[in-house]
């Protein structure tokens, strides 16, 4: 914007002039040359108008004013112009511009605790405490998991070691996806029966509950196949019943309760899931294998062992092991072991 001082000619007036040029008739001043001069005899400068400006103001001078006062700052005025002297505690002129003062808080994120102090950080909302950068919330997907605000939110939280939050891991071979963990597929003789995914596929079909020399004891039950008045054909019951995923082992007695010529019998099935192969295996003790009646995936093993009644007197009791042996293939499905025993009373 121009400085315009002294008289500003050229203005035409169009109200309040007598026509000719004379003095106007309420007697406010006069035409004098073309130009405008107040009745007092001294320029009008403050307001004039322009077609190119529209208004403008009229600078008489220039110079400091009496005090001078810039924004968040003290001041004083030198050559003429305001100046900071001190910027209050809490800002600063990060613009280098005297003529607005100390203009930036220092309590921001971007500038916190000095103008070219950021707390921008990676993958992460910046924070300014006290003129202290901070850390802010993480931005989604990601986490603070090494505790260094300096690095920001460093690590993504769709990894299996951290899967939706930091050190929550994905186990037994799931994978993270979108931050929770899944199961794509399981390995060959795993499965994830749970219905937890964080925890994978837990159920390793192959894996033994006991051993041998731990086994389950399920008991002693008769095994006489004729007992009672005369010796009449006995029945046989079952004697237990044992479900599960994975391989077992178990122990029992067939004992002879009766005095009748009869064989001891116990006998077994095994039930297992469509497309999965288990065999029974059958020992006479611990680890001296009697031998089994293998099948196929999804297909029932039926068998018994026996002793023949040697019609001596003596005890042709037993004691015999079995084992459920995973073979190939998964299935949330249990497979279900049945022991028969008979009716004779002990």
């Amino acid at each position: 914007m121009g400085r315009w001082t002294g008289l500003l000619a050229g203005v035409v007036l169009s109200v309040g002039c007598a026509e000719g040029g004379g003095p106007d008739p309420g007697g406010t001043g006069r035409m004098d040359g073309g130009g405008f001069v107040p009745r007092d005899g001294a320029p009008d400068t403050s307001i004039s108008t322009r077609p190119d400006t529209g208004t403008v103001r009229v600078d008489a001078g220039a110079g400091c004013p009496d005090t001078c006062m810039l924004a968040h700052a003290s001041s004083s005025c030198v050559a003429d112009r305001c100046v900071i002297d001190a910027c209050d505690p809490g800002f600063d002129d990060c613009d280098g511009e005297d003529a607005n003062g100390c203009e930036t808080a220092l309590d921001s994120p971007d500038h916190c605790g000095a103008c070219e102090t950021s707390c921008v950080r990676p993958h992460a909302a910046g924070a300014c405490m006290g003129g202290t950068c901070g850390l802010g919330a993480c931005d989604p997907g990601f986490g603070d998991c090494d505790g260094d605000a300096t690095n920001g939110c460093e690590t993504s939280l769709d990894s299996a070691a951290h899967c939706g939050a930091c050190d929550r891991a994905c186990s037994g071979g799931a994978m993270c996806v979108g931050g929770s963990c899944g199961m794509s597929s399981c390995p060959e003789g795993t499965s994830n029966c749970d219905a937890d995914e964080t925890t994978g596929c837990e159920v390793d079909h192959s894996a033994s509950v006991d051993t041998c020399a731990s086994a389950e004891n399920l008991g002693s039950a008769a095994g006489d196949t004729a007992c009672g008045f005369l010796c009449p054909a006995a029945s046989f019951r079952t004697m237990a019943t044992r479900q599960g995923r994975a391989g077992a082992w178990f122990r029992a007695s067939a004992t002879e309760c009766s005095s009748c010529p009869a064989d001891i019998y116990h006998c077994y099935r095994l039930e297992v899931p469509a497309g999965v192969d288990y065999d029974l295996l059958a020992y006479g003790e611990c680890g001296s294998l009697l031998g089994s009646l293998p099948a196929g995936p999804g297909e029932t093993e039926e068998f018994c062992l026996s002793r023949t009644d040697d019609f001596s007197g003596g005890d042709d009791s037993f004691d015999y092991w079995l084992e459920v042996r995973h073979r190939s293939g998964a299935s949330c499905i249990e497979w279900r072991l049945t022991v028969e025993s008979t009716d004779c009373s002990c």
